[in-house]
């Protein structure tokens, strides 16, 4: 029994993933959170005012949150200004076959 990914992955649950890839969007993301059934949040203290290989590292873990085979799509709550790559966050998580916005 599971969930079987379309990458082949097998996860136990089926969430949609709410990622702040800031922490300033982390309000927005808790709302969200709390008003939709069946998602859960991601929060941080991090994305901004960081070293490149802090940002790297940030960006690599939640990259790694959202292309996990528990999480059934995802939704990264961006705002456009953080030093985390939140592009490169939602590519990474379409790779797996999920739907990401």
């Amino acid at each position: 029994m599971g969930y079987i990914r379309s990458d082949g992955q097998v996860g136990c649950r089926n969430l949609v993933a709410v990622i702040p890839s800031v922490t300033c969007a982390g309000d927005v993301a808790s709302a969200i959170v709390r008003q939709v059934a069946g998602t859960v949040g991601y929060f941080h203290h991090q994305g901004c005012c960081q070293l490149p290989p802090d940002l790297d590292q940030v960006t690599e873990t939640l990259i790694s949150l959202g292309c996990s085979p528990n999480v059934g799509a995802a939704l990264v709550v961006s705002l456009g200004c953080e030093g985390t790559d939140h592009e490169r966050l939602v590519e990474e998580v379409r790779t797996t076959g999920k739907p990401v916005k």
